[in-house]
């Protein structure tokens, strides 16, 4: 069984502006998200963080192509962070 702790790669980003254009983006790129409820073999999810960091969200992989493609469209980058 899949759950979210077998997704090896993961991105924790705070919420941006183009948060359900990026989720449409992972669903033509990769399918439908993975869901415990009707979903198993979905090979990408992603989780608000709740009350931990209620500003932000983890988007998880399981493969890592899929990670890196993910990271290189969406993930935000300042120079203070490189």
């Amino acid at each position: 069984m899949k759950t979210a702790r077998n997704f090896p790669y993961v991105f924790k980003l705070p919420k941006f502006k183009n948060q359900w254009e990026a989720t449409e983006w992972c669903t033509r790129q990769f399918g439908r998200r993975w869901s415990v409820v009707d979903n198993r073999a979905g090979v990408w999810c992603c989780f608000w963080l709740g009350t931990r960091d209620p500003g932000g969200y983890e988007w998880l992989f399981l493969n890592e192509q899929d990670a890196i493609l993910f990271a290189l469209k969406w993930a935000r980058f300042d120079n203070n962070s490189l």
